[in-house]
């Protein structure tokens, strides 16, 4: 379970943070209206997410090995 949080928060939040665009595009791909382009706001917001993400897995990181080295 530990390897989920360490591995695909990082992966997920790298593909937020660098292409947002694409992330846009993955959402919209359902919808049935003329797709147009993400806002500033999206984009910003989901960089944000992104960024968190990533430290979220570097966080998980970090207390999985002081979990493993001090037991």
């Amino acid at each position: 379970m530990e390897f989920i949080g360490v591995f695909f928060f990082p992966l997920i939040g790298f593909f937020m943070l660098f292409f947002p665009e694409d992330i846009f595009e993955i959402i919209n791909s359902r919808r049935n209206e003329a797709n147009g382009e993400p806002t500033r706001s999206f984009l910003i917001g989901t960089r944000i997410g992104g960024a968190i993400m990533i430290l979220i897995g570097i966080g998980g990181f970090i207390a999985l090995l002081i979990e493993r080295l001090s037991g």
